[in-house]
């Protein structure tokens, strides 16, 4: 197992390693970097001193420059080669004859044109580090151009990472020894803590947790203690209050039996409740049915009684209209009663006053033919009257039978009147009979004339009285409706007291259920309580 210490230890190692490392190898970077410019300085000098040993030597031909050239690198065993370029960027000579004619370099022709000089690190044939130093030169043999000097140089790398080494090892071994010393001191208080939590895991919450740092540790055992203060407390007032929940839950337990069996009761009374409610629900709403099926009645006497009366109303009025008809015949029968009197007394002057006559008897027929349609329509109107209208029905078919008669009459008389010139005789007995004829017929229609005025005075009595039922009939309808509507209501909430009935039997049910289930968890609750302080009695407080 990997304890604090140890991982204190290797954490310090490697951030230690790490600095060591980082500032070892900035160091080291440093030391070279400032090696290689030394090296660039005292070479650039070396080429400078070539370039006047040049000049000096006023060398007018290539000749006598590559002996120039050949002496002094006998002369530097550093020097690996030294090349003079022109302005062509051609090498014109060389401390080594055979590159003397190739092209120079981009370097060398970057320098011609810019004449600024130039140096650049790089690998030699036999893989050493060769500083090539560039400078523009003038000569007398080959004009302006640039001098190519390339140096041996050897930088003692090997050493510095000895040195940078042995200083790693050094810086270590210190880090190693401030490391296991610094995690030693951190990691005493907390082995201290958790020895002291092995403790409290055991059941033991009397332990205090003693440090003697002043830093984040000791915050945290006085935060433990705190803790381990307040858990004290806790686990006191968790036995008091189990103790407490063991004798309530007793009590629950023989409560919650109480109210099952006086639930229970309840119930059965509610559904006592319910089903007679529901009874009455139904009686209502059979009430209801009946009441509506005699409104319905209602309202057909009612429209049947109206047709009476309108039909009352129309049978007044073909009365009223059939007595003035009937005074009107009654008049025509006076006229033509009157109208055969001149007859007989003009009989001298029958042939001047034969189209008088065919005049008079075509009026009859008329008059006959409009009778026997008011007879006709009177029958109608009396058959609709029933019992009421026997008599008129019986008076309008003698009036319909007068009519005919008169219709015959009058057919008798146009015959008479076509056999008028040669039975000229028999026109004044014939016209007495037509006289005595006329005069039984004005009795009979007089007496229809009474028959219809009594009919219409039978009339105007039953109208009113039909109207007084109809609007009697009209109250009975509303309050009908009222009673409907009261009764229905009665049903809406003798329904709703039902359904009210079943909601609280169904919620009766459900909390006898609620109640069982309560009965059993406060026996679990009991259980448990019991179970709880047995468990914290196991604690050392």
């Amino acid at each position: 197992m990997k304890t604090i210490r140890r991982k204190l230890t290797i954490s310090y190692l490697g951030l230690a390693l790490l600095c060591i490392i980082g500032t070892t190898g900035l160091i080291a970077s440093q030391l070279i970097g400032s090696m290689g410019d030394q090296l660039q300085e005292q070479n650039s000098a070396l080429a400078m001193q070539i370039a006047d040993g040049l000049r000096g030597s006023n060398s007018s031909s290539n000749e006598k420059v590559q002996e120039f050239l050949e002496r002094t690198k006998g002369h530097q065993n550093s020097i690996a080669f030294i090349n003079v370029i022109d302005k062509n960027n051609k090498i014109v000579a060389s401390s080594d004859k055979s590159k003397v004619g190739q092209d120079g370099d981009s370097k060398t022709k970057k320098v011609i044109s810019d004449g600024k000089d130039t140096s650049e690190l790089s690998a030699g044939e036999n893989k050493e580090n060769i500083l090539q130093v560039i400078i523009p030169v003038q000569g007398e043999s080959f004009g302006d151009g640039a001098l190519s000097v390339g140096i041996s140089v050897s930088i003692d790398t090997k050493g510095i990472v000895v040195k940078s080494l042995r200083f790693l090892i050094f810086i270590l071994i210190i880090a190693i020894a401030i490391s296991y010393i610094e995690s030693n001191r951190l990691s005493k208080p907390i082995k201290k803590i958790t020895k002291a939590i092995q403790e409290v895991a055991k059941g033991d919450f009397s332990v205090e947790f003693k440090v003697n740092t002043k830093d984040e540790i000791s915050i945290l055992a006085d935060a433990m203690n705190t803790t381990m203060s307040t858990i004290k407390n806790m686990i006191g007032n968790i036995k008091n209050s189990s103790d407490k929940l063991s004798s309530v839950s007793g009590n629950l337990a023989s409560s919650t039996e109480q109210i099952s069996a006086s639930s229970n009761g309840v119930a059965k009374a509610i559904e006592e409740v319910a089903v007679g409610a529901s009874k009455q629900s139904e009686n209502i709403t059979d009430t209801v049915n009946m009441l509506e099926s005699f409104g319905v009645t209602l309202d057909e006497v009612n429209r049947k009684l109206q047709n009476v009366t309108e039909g009352s109303i129309k049978i007044k009025d073909v009365a009223d209209n059939g007595s003035d008809k009937i005074e009107m015949l009654v008049k025509s029968i006076n006229d033509v009663t009157s109208t055969f009197k001149y007859v007989i007394e003009k009989l001298s002057l029958l042939d001047n006053s034969v189209g008088q006559i065919t005049t008079i008897t075509d009026v009859i027929n008329a008059v006959a033919e409009q009778t026997n349609l008011l007879a006709l329509n009177a029958a109608i109107e009396a058959a609709r009257a029933g019992e009421v209208g026997k008599g008129f029905a019986v008076v309008a078919e003698e009036i319909r039978k007068l009519a005919e008669q008169v219709l015959d009459s009058s057919k008798g008389i146009a015959q008479l009147v076509e056999r008028i010139t040669v039975e000229a005789e028999d026109v004044s007995s014939t016209a007495k009979d037509v006289s005595s004829k006329m005069s039984s017929q004005s009795e009979d229609v007089n007496k229809t004339v009474i028959s219809f005025k009594e009919i219409i005075k039978e009339v105007n009595d039953i109208v009113p009285q039909i109207e007084e039922v109809n609007r009697a009939l009209g109250s009975v309808i509303v309050s009908k409706n009222e009673v409907i509507n009261k009764v229905e209501n009665v049903a809406l909430v003798s329904e709703e007291v039902s359904a009210s009935a079943q909601e609280i039997t169904s919620s009766v049910e459900e909390q006898n259920a609620s109640i069982e289930e309560l009965t059993v968890a406060a026996g679990d609750l009991a259980e448990m309580s019991k179970h709880m302080f047995n468990s914290i009695e196991k604690y050392n407080i």
